[in-house]
């Protein structure tokens, strides 16, 4: 499964070669009032790259 990239809900994951872990992008949401619909709902205000969103390879933290 290395180097696969697979389609989510979220959007395309990919499984890094490096250590198997799968990067996929983040998301800011802000929940608000609509026209729409009876009830609140979430709209994206902010699409952040997986690259950015996964810790770097065979890390538990993200770097600086």
């Amino acid at each position: 499964m290395e180097d696969l990239e697979s389609p989510a809900v979220k959007g395309p994951i990919l499984m890094r070669k490096c250590d198997h872990q799968g990067e996929n992008q983040g998301f800011r949401r802000q929940v608000a009032k609509s026209d729409k619909f009876a009830e609140p709902i979430a709209e994206d205000r902010q699409i952040y790259p997986r690259e950015l969103n996964t810790p770097d390879c065979r890390s538990a933290s993200f770097s600086k």
